[in-house]
């Protein structure tokens, strides 16, 4: 599994046989995710890597991580709910 987030967009998260392969689904959804990261760290969340995974905290909280399916990517927060979405952009997990 990788340690270093940046490694996470070149190679994906090394969890499963498709790493560092063009099967990756972090390298195949590897522009959008590094945009995702920008608008994350330009909000002042420090980088780590849990689970194989790009995940972004606040003060040693989880805050959000992204994710890489083979249809879609995107950003998970940890506590969702609490987010106010007045224009109901956010879907709930599930």
């Amino acid at each position: 599994m990788i340690k270093d987030a940046s490694a996470y967009f070149v190679d994906g998260c090394g969890r499963c046989d498709h790493f560092a392969t063009d099967l990756c689904k972090a390298r195949k959804w590897s522009e959008p995710l590094q945009l995702l990261r920008e608008i994350l760290l330009d909000s002042g969340l420090n980088e780590e890597v849990k689970w194989g995974q790009p995940t972004y905290t606040l003060k040693g909280k989880n805050v959000a991580m992204l994710f890489a399916f083979k249809d879609t990517c995107g950003i998970t927060f940890f506590k969702g709910m609490l987010l106010r979405d007045d224009g109901k952009l956010l879907v709930p997990a599930g």
